[in-house]
């Protein structure tokens, strides 16, 4: 829908939303319960060209009422949000908020964009899989986590209240958590917050709106200077942030019914602090509670980042809990810092949005997967390097889904192997995942592309971001089969490019400069090693590549030099206990004896036979010309 129809048909103020429409519509087709989805994205390389991606995106399962799970075929998961066109001028406050807030990507959870269908306006979402603090946290936690959560809160509320926005639903089913060890939270569900500056315009906060158990006083009106005038300010996600810490730390709100709360505004009863002192929460902490829970708006501290340095948590009030925070830093802790993300989940970005990260493989099962006569017949086409594009075209838009396995492959492993790179590339833009493994070998695309010897197609799955380090049955990676399966050097170099790893060992324990050593491919080890090859990995039976590359009759003395200016340990000895040195021996290499020895070699070479031949070349050595030398 364009943006002039989009404005008329719903009477919506176009200065408002203009640039909401146009930055952040995404372009989306719908494709059966798929949605396809075209980016245009800055190339790889140094060039000022762009790069077409194509994402398909599979619903997966519901979050919630109109809300569920989108994951796309490079396992990247978003949250759609669905609304109605009838009800999407109810659903714009919250738009306008979120493209006012998705610039501040560590405090809040971002808005990715929007696209529509003739029933629906889907909203894409920021996913945070370990779900809210009440999901991811079932019983109350430490002082010191609470604590450092309060701090980020109190950074993005102070970021809100900037802008002018409350909130105004402040609670832990709308606090996301993002990473858990150190713990980052952000902010989520702007649906019933306000922004009360609009334009040159001031508006009042009103609205009797937020959950039970976190409105503050003066939004159910139970303050007496509240008769007159019956408007709030941002004072209120203040009170809520006070009812959010006494959850976490209890698991309860401080004020469970209505009634209770008003006898508190009234004077009847004290502060519940019991709940807080049985959970051991410190003197400090509880008054930090009691000061954001204050009566009276005014008497409320504002939102600041520095705000929980009044939190002082001596060492005596701290719960043995405080231990699970490993990792955390004491600066971290005592300021409430957001800390640095960091995953140990392997990840790429496409768009700048959220990481990508790698999905699991499937069960390796052999059994074939149901396929309706679309996805058969194209499965069978993908074996065919002459099978006409426009057919198979016509198949995929007609529902064939690409991901499905008969015989242990999919489409996309047949075209990998055998079918053509125009193909190939069809099915990749209509959604065939590029990670999947074949069931009976563990292969990915990239690695049967490599049987063909097909330049161009490991150049087009590279820039769909296969996985160039995924390993067959074997252990071996990509970068190992081109060793051996391509003539030149050029596909090393593509994929070492694109970030291979030199250190992944395959067969035999032999990383990609072992196993080119082992083949005796002198120019395919030279390349390894100029891109920063170890030269000291261990195979199996502790041989390392000077072990190997002495024991060739192949490769050269120059080769050796190379290794050893490398870095070689050439006095490293593998499970038996023989040293590069006793392999120059035994193969009677003497070139090699004699530059090892020159380099600084032990002469001791553990075996007595041996040792005397190495001292009879040396011997001969020594003598002048013409006897030695």
């Amino acid at each position: 829908m364009e943006e002039d129809e989009f404005v008329k048909r719903y009477n919506l103020d176009a200065s408002v939303l203009g640039d909401l429409i146009q930055r952040y519509k995404l372009n989306v087709s719908v494709l059966g319960d798929r949605n396809r989805e075209i980016l245009h994205v800055p190339s790889n390389d140094q060039s000022q060209e762009q790069e077409t991606i194509t994402k398909i995106w599979q619903q997966k399962r519901a979050l919630a009422q109109h809300v569920y799970l989108e994951e796309s075929q490079f396992g990247e998961l978003r949250a759609i949000k669905q609304v109605h066109w009838r009800d999407v001028k109810r659903d714009l406050r919250e738009l306008q908020v979120m493209r006012r807030v998705t610039e501040e990507h560590v405090f809040f959870v971002q808005f990715l964009g929007w696209f529509s269908t003739p029933d629906y306006i889907s909203f894409a979402m920021e996913y945070c899989s370990l779900g809210d603090v009440s999901q991811c946290f079932q019983d109350p936690v430490p002082e010191v986590m609470a604590r450092n959560i309060c701090g980020q809160l109190l950074e993005g509320l102070e970021k809100l209240h900037e802008m002018g926005i409350t909130h105004r639903d402040i609670k832990p089913q709308n606090v996301m958590v993002v990473q858990k060890d150190p713990i980052w939270v952000k902010i989520g569900d702007f649906g019933i917050s306000k922004c009360v500056i609009e334009g040159e315009t001031k508006t009042d906060l009103r609205t009797r709106a937020g959950t039970e158990g976190y409105k503050a006083p003066e939004v159910l009106q139970l303050l007496d200077e509240d008769k007159e005038d019956s408007s709030y300010t941002c004072a209120v996600d203040i009170w809520s942030l006070g009812c959010f810490l006494y959850y976490i730390l209890t698991k309860t709100t401080p004020f469970q019914t209505y009634s209770m709360l008003r006898d508190y505004c009234r004077g009847r009863v004290e502060f519940p602090e019991t709940s807080l002192t049985d959970r051991r929460v410190s003197r400090s902490g509880r008054q930090f509670i009691k000061n954001l829970m204050a009566l009276h708006p005014h008497e409320r501290p504002q939102a600041s980042k520095d705000l929980v340095s009044d939190w002082d948590i001596t060492e005596e009030s701290q719960t043995p809990e405080t231990d699970s925070l490993q990792g955390t830093s004491r600066e971290v802790i005592r300021l409430g810092k957001r800390p640095e993300y960091v995953t140990d989940q392997p990840s790429i970005n496409i768009n700048g949005n959220a990481p990508l990260y790698i999905q699991p493989q499937p069960n390796s099962s052999n059994v074939d997967d149901e396929m309706n006569y679309q996805s058969s017949e194209l499965w069978i086409m993908m074996k065919d390097n002459d099978a006409d594009i426009g057919r198979i075209r016509s198949l995929l838009e007609s529902g064939a889904n690409p991901n499905k396995f008969r015989d242990g492959h999919t489409a996309l492993h047949n075209a990998a192997e055998r079918g053509s790179t125009r193909g190939m590339e069809l099915l990749i833009t209509y959604g065939a995942n590029v990670r999947l493994k074949t069931r009976s070998y563990q292969e990915t695309a990239l690695h049967l592309v490599t049987y063909n010897s097909d330049i161009s197609k490991l150049r087009s799955l590279l820039k769909q971001r296969a996985d160039v380090d995924a390993q067959n049955a074997d252990g071996d990676t990509t970068l190992h089969l081109a060793i051996l399966r391509f003539c030149t050097t050029e596909a090393m170099e593509l994929l070492l490019s694109n970030g291979a790893s030199t250190e992944i060992k395959g067969r035999n324990g032999y990383t990609p400069l072992q196993y080119a050593i082992s083949l005796d491919l002198e120019d395919k080890a030279r390349l390894l090693l100029d891109h920063s090859a170890s030269p000291n990995a261990q195979d199996k039976r502790g041989r390392t590549p000077l072990h190997q590359a002495i024991v060739s009759d192949k490769l050269t003395l120059a080769f050796i030099k190379r290794l050893v200016e490398a870095g070689a340990n050439i006095d490293q000895k593998d499970k038996s206990k023989r040293s590069p040195l006793y392999e120059a021996v035994k193969c009677n290499r003497r070139d090699i004896m004699h530059y090892l020895i020159d380099s600084g070699a032990s002469r001791e070479i553990g075996s007595s036979g041996m040792q005397r031949r190495l001292q009879w070349v040396q011997f001969w050595r020594d003598l002048p010309w013409p006897f030695g030398g």
